[in-house]
């Protein structure tokens, strides 16, 4: 029983040890996949005649302006380092 409670321990630790000491650079990595750049233009909404919509609410409406910075391949996604 005193082994298997060494053993068991020393197992532990090793783990704690181990997950701490583990490289880190690969949370700046990011796929290479592109598909987030092949988005579509969102149609208009077609309505039919006799349908009444409810109020808009503006409070997530995303302003259309012009975005002075990297677009597409040069903005750079991966997440902030700590």
């Amino acid at each position: 029983m005193y082994l298997f409670k060494r053993v068991t321990l020393v197992f532990c630790t090793l783990i704690l040890l181990s997950s701490c000491f583990n490289e880190q650079n690969y949370s700046r990595k990011f796929s290479t996949n592109e598909s987030y750049l092949q988005t579509f233009t969102p149609y208009t909404l077609k309505i039919p005649k006799g349908i009444t919509l409810p109020l808009k609410n503006e409070e997530y409406d995303i302003p259309n302006k012009i975005i002075n910075g990297p677009l597409g391949k040069k903005l750079d996604i991966r997440p902030p380092k700590h």
